[in-house]
């Protein structure tokens, strides 16, 4: 039962990626100087793909407002320039532009074939690499809370 249901997942997770209509929640965060850290809360640390849209949102609640009040930053940006691909091994590849009024990064996802993790690897034009690990899933099958956007 459980191996057919990893598999429906998968099935929904790539279908999802095909139709740039996603969102991976995010488990762990990797920053590009090496720091790494484990997202308490996959609902509020998470890149979504929606609507020619993609949105990266951060956050920490150990008690700091930042930018999104939760801790961290939000930021949101229409998507260009995307492209994807499967490799010989049936892994997927998505990579894309998003800019917007605070973000323009290029941004490049792997779903390995058969599986739901995804690697999500943002670089950004004004900060550090950052790569973020996590369940890819159909938007409308995941939750989200999204901070304050002030940009």
């Amino acid at each position: 039962v459980y191996k057919m249901l990893d598999s429906i997942s998968a099935v929904r997770a790539a279908e999802a990626m095909q139709n740039l209509d996603f969102v991976v929640n995010g488990s762990r965060v990797t920053i590009g100087n090496g720091a790494t850290f484990n997202c308490d809360d996959q609902t509020t640390n998470f890149v979504s793909v929606h609507n020619g849209k993609a949105m990266l949102q951060l956050a920490s609640m150990r008690g700091r407002t930042g930018y999104n009040g939760l801790g961290g930053v939000t930021l949101e940006g229409r998507i260009t320039k995307s492209d994807l691909k499967t490799d010989k091994n049936g892994n997927m590849i998505l990579v894309f532009n998003v800019s917007g009024p605070a973000l323009s990064a290029f941004v490049n996802i792997s779903l390995p074939k058969n599986g739901t993790q995804a690697i999500v690897q943002i670089n950004p034009s004004f900060r550090r690499d950052l790569t973020m690990y996590g369940a890819l899933s159909k938007y409308d099958d995941t939750k989200i809370f999204v901070g304050s956007k002030p940009f």
